[in-house]
């Protein structure tokens, strides 16, 4: 048993916060006692005994979930969180609280897919420590980004995920590519983006060129392949799949030397590229119901870390 006591005024704010809760799961049956450091969900600093994690993820949010219809500000007593994860739980639609912009012990935040809805506050900018940002919404356009200024506050982020979002408006999408120095994962799916948005709005540099995982899938991209991509020759993971691209494969992919793994699902034309095989990272590859047509290239032959493969629905 963990010997560390709470700091009374942090057990207050916890005690406030669970009362603003609906706790259907009884995840929170521990929250009782003088000791918050030894609840689930809570994670105390072994030294000076402040809450530093706060995690509540609902893993399978089709279940029963904590319910609330409000954040209680309560949790900016919290002065040392670095840690928050709300994802997974209901918050019947109600905006992102501004006060999270308070927050600036804050590395990591996950609020996704917690219904919540409405504009995400500028004001999250202020978080200037955050290193991790899940904003990803299974319930699309409900919640909404009007320009991505404030996301240029944020340089030690190196995580980003705002799928389910409709971008096709937001001013400044730019930023996300040319003021993330540490950015190296960025989710973009179910976005509504095209091809035309993001050739205007992404101005490539090393913030790009460092990222590593790259999230497209089941937006608008239609007919040409993406040439904003071209110089993200870094990447590990990219996941265009179900756009409609109707392309055959841009030539400078064979410049994507690191890639591990690529998901296809489009309209993808005419032969395997020969060039597949200096892929010597790529572990998986699905290239499945697109209108490849032809020989299998042999080059794939020689992709020796490759352990999964699916070209079926192809001519």
């Amino acid at each position: 048993m963990s010997t560390i006591t709470c700091i009374e005024r942090e057990r207050q704010a916890l005690l406030k916060f669970k009362q603003s809760l609906t706790d259907t799961t009884s995840r929170l049956s521990s929250w009782t006692g003088e000791d918050c450091c030894n609840r689930n969900g809570i994670q105390c600093d072994g030294n000076t005994s402040h809450v530093v994690k706060l995690d509540l993820v609902s893993l399978d949010p089709d279940t029963t979930t904590i319910e609330a219809n409000e954040v209680n500000p309560s949790l900016l007593e919290l002065k040392y969180l670095k840690h928050l994860d709300l994802s997974g739980n209901n918050f019947h639609d109600i905006p992102i609280p501004m006060f999270f912009g308070s927050m600036t012990s804050l590395r990591y935040l996950n609020l996704s897919n917690s219904n919540f809805s409405g504009r995400v506050p500028h004001h999250l900018g202020n978080v200037s420590k955050l290193m991790v940002l899940d904003l990803n919404n299974r319930n699309m356009n409900s919640l909404t980004i009007d320009y991505f200024t404030w996301v240029c506050c944020l340089p030690l982020l190196q995580y980003l995920d705002v799928s389910g979002m409709d971008l096709s408006q937001a001013l400044n999408l730019n930023v996300i590519l040319n003021m993330l120095p540490s950015l190296t994962e960025l989710r973009l799916s179910r976005c509504d983006l095209d091809s035309t948005l993001l050739v205007s709005h992404f101005h490539l540099n090393s913030t790009a060129s460092n990222i590593r995982n790259l999230d497209l899938s089941q937006n608008s991209f239609a007919e040409k392949f993406p040439k904003f991509i071209e110089n993200m020759t870094a990447l590990r993971i990219l996941d265009l799949s179900h756009n409609d691209l109707n392309s055959s494969f841009a030539s400078y992919l064979e410049n994507f030397k690191s890639l591990e793994k690529n998901l296809g699902l489009n309209s993808f034309t005419g032969a395997l590229p020969d060039w597949l095989g200096q892929f010597n990272h790529l572990k998986y590859l699905d290239l499945s119901w697109n209108s490849l047509s032809g020989s299998i290239s042999q080059s794939l032959g020689i992709l020796s870390a490759l352990g999964e493969l699916y070209i079926s629905g192809n001519k």
